[in-house]
């Protein structure tokens, strides 16, 4: 019988955990949280290509058609293998899911005409906790020792050899260290003699050192969390101390412009007809990139200060209102985020995020972008009237001059969900080293890999995080039954 250890209790992890234990493994899974589920308990979907589901609704998602749009997304610097493997297997994931109890019934687009649907979602959602949950019900009817609150703290060779100690024998990794809320200061908790070992941590979107460290021209202190689970790089740090290739191409997953407030607001101004303006009052961007949260993080993050207003008269907000919401209001909104939208304005405004006012000239002064801004909503207008954009071609159905009062400018930053990549591993989950040799017994999955995002999330695979953390965890696991 194979003795398997996860470390992390998340999508990656329990999903390995259930597919070692349906192959007859011996598992334990070290999460350091009172609950496993980890930031897969707030995942909205999961990406698929070719589930059943998606072959029901007669959705053609082609996974080679899909694989060479992620690698085109990433212009080739992605790992081909790796993300052909995710890809490949990722509608039999949802396929075994489906199987084994989650109620997927719906594949939605992510973004207007995105196609193929790749966003399965299942009824009543979330459908991230309706995933944990069955997982960690399959678990443990499996007999998977789910340790919670037990945080690891280093990794070990055979025969008690603290990794990072090179003068072990073996060099192959057989257990880890940790402690738990009863651990004496002064002791570690010993997990040794496992024939493999599953990194599966999630990240290290919170932790700012790493951050700045990994991720060229990043400051931490742009970013506010807005929801998720602050890993801290538990994962990264042990294979790093095993010997393990950690390149720098870590995606940051979050979104822009956001409100750092209700949630309610963010849906707001996420919507095409809005006039995003940069600390010098001018416009930065086609706002209609809004449906892809990385665009507008992208195009945010090069403005002075990485904030902006976004400015918007009556008749924006009365359309916002009117309109069904979309798929990225939070879930946390009441009535999914509009239909109290007016009551969440006005108690807004005390707080200074939100700034009211009945002329353009006192938005200006108010908001202090000044003559910028009366200039920029000037030639903004214009445009409306034209019927053309020709600064940034937005497209003229979402062209809409703020010309009603009262105007709003809401002040708007960037957010952080999570950090993805970091350990470099094969198409088999294997932690390579910087050759690109396996280090024995060592195995990571779920966003704490590297080369899936090289650089930037693509949102184009809509999902994908918690999609390819489920199917990398499945991977793992045979691969480490597989190990000898």
């Amino acid at each position: 019988m194979k003795h398997i250890l996860i470390i992390g209790g998340g999508a990656a992890g329990l999903s390995a955990a259930v597919t070692a234990a349906e192959a007859g493994a011996a598992v334990t899974v070290l999460e350091g949280r009172k609950y496993p589920g980890g930031n897969g308990r707030y995942a909205e979907g999961v990406f698929a290509a070719g589930s059943r589901l998606q072959r029901r609704l007669n959705i053609d998602a082609d996974p080679e058609v899909l694989f060479r749009q992620a690698m085109e997304f990433s212009h080739w610097r992605s790992n081909a293998r790796l993300v052909r493997a995710l890809i490949g297997r990722s509608g039999e994931t949802v396929d075994w899911l489906t199987d084994m109890g989650v109620p997927f019934s719906r594949v939605l687009h992510h973004m207007p005409n995105q196609t193929p649907e790749v966003f399965h979602m299942a009824y009543p959602a979330p459908t991230g906790l309706r995933v944990m949950k069955v997982l960690q019900a399959r678990a443990e009817v499996l007999g998977v020792s789910l340790e919670t609150e037990t945080k690891a703290r280093g990794l070990m060779y055979p025969g008690h050899g603290i990794v990072g100690a090179r003068a072990a024998a073996d060099p192959r990794v057989s257990g880890a260290t940790a402690v738990t809320p009863d651990t004496p200061a002064d002791e570690l908790r010993v997990y040794k003699n496992y024939d493999a070992v599953l990194i599966a941590t999630g990240g290290f979107g919170g932790n700012p050192e790493l951050m700045r460290q990994m991720i060229p021209d990043c400051d931490p202190e742009d970013y506010a969390r807005l929801k998720g689970i602050p890993m801290n790089g538990d994962g990264f740090r042990m294979a790093r101390s095993a010997g393990a290739h950690t390149p720098r191409d870590i995606a940051i997953e979050g979104c822009g412009p956001v409100y750092h407030g209700r949630g309610e607001l963010t849906a707001l101004i996420r919507r095409p007809e809005c006039l995003w303006l940069n600390a010098h009052g001018q416009r930065f961007c086609d706002e209609s990139i809004c449906s892809d949260f990385i665009y507008g993080q992208n195009a945010l993050a090069r403005q002075p200060g990485r904030y902006c207003y976004a400015v918007m008269d009556a008749a924006s907000v009365r359309r916002a209102f009117e309109a069904p919401p979309g798929l990225m209001a939070p879930l946390d909104a009441e009535d999914n985020g509009m239909a109290k939208l007016y009551d969440v304005i006005e108690a807004e405004i005390p707080k200074d995020g939100v700034v009211r006012a009945d002329t353009l000239e006192e938005l200006a002064k108010d908001t202090g972008l000044g003559d910028g801004l009366l200039a920029e909503v000037a030639a903004y207008n214009a445009a409306c009237a034209a019927g053309h954009d020709s600064l940034f071609g937005k497209d003229r159905r979402s062209l809409h001059p703020i010309t009603e009062p009262p105007f709003y400018a809401v002040y708007a930053g960037l957010d952080i969900i999570t950090t993805h990549g970091g350990i470099a591993v094969d198409e088999h989950m294997r932690v390579v080293d910087e050759g690109g040799r396996p280090i024995p017994g060592l195995y990571a999955a779920g966003i704490d890999i590297s080369g899936v995002d090289s650089g930037d999330y693509s949102v184009g695979l809509s999902g994908h995080a918690f999609g390819f953390s489920l199917t990398g965890g499945r991977i793992a696991a045979e691969s480490m039954l597989e190990y000898s």
